[in-house]
């Protein structure tokens, strides 16, 4: 699925992916629809909040603070949750997190210059 208006560098996120999250629709089921509009300002939500994070979250918990967690938040609409040695957990919602509910999955934070295809020889 390709969608003309998405700037996926270098394919971090599957285009499908991204047309899912950036998409919209009403109610359960509605088909969700990506629109120029809305693409553009989520990804001018991600420019400044990469510009703010750029040279300033050289070290892990920084990078969390300033580009991990915003760009889940405010660009995709995720919570990072709780977690310790660079794993945490993401959820829907802090409320999810704070009912107990199971999390979407555990995400990787690491710093802003880390090469995650080296191995730490482990």
């Amino acid at each position: 699925m390709a969608f003309r208006h998405l700037r996926n560098v270098r394919g971090f996120f599957s285009d499908y992916y991204l047309g899912s999250v950036l998409g919209r629709g009403a109610g359960r089921g509605a088909r969700k629809i990506a629109s120029d509009r809305g693409t553009d300002q989520a990804y001018d939500r991600f420019r400044r909040i990469r510009e703010r994070a750029e040279g300033r979250a050289d070290d892990a918990p920084t990078c969390r603070e300033r580009f991990i967690r915003p760009l889940l938040r405010d660009v995709l609409g995720f919570h990072l949750g709780a977690g310790e040695n660079g794993i945490h957990r993401l959820f829907p919602s802090a409320e999810a997190e704070e009912v107990g509910e199971r999390p979407l999955l555990l995400a990787y934070c690491g710093a802003w210059d880390e090469d995650l295809d080296v191995g730490r020889g482990r």
